[in-house]
């Protein structure tokens, strides 16, 4: 994120993508580090990433409003 100029408080979504639920051991860290960004929350997912091959994934955006169709 630094080498494109942002930071974790440029971030409106926060989703984390992990086949296994690995929260209860680096949950905290991962939260510290996010500091007062996870105002918005995170989105974990315990499933395979999208992208095949992968385990773990996170992805993070900016938006002004994010809209959900059901």
């Amino acid at each position: 994120m630094t080498s494109i100029g942002v930071d974790w408080q440029d971030c409106t979504v926060i989703n984390v993508y992990c086949a296994e639920d690995w929260f209860s051991q680096a949950g905290e860290v991962l939260i510290e580090r996010i500091g007062p960004a996870i105002v918005n929350g995170i989105h974990w997912h315990v499933a395979h990433p999208p992208i095949k091959g992968l385990r773990f994934e996170i992805d993070v955006r900016r938006v002004g409003t994010e809209k959900v169709v059901l």
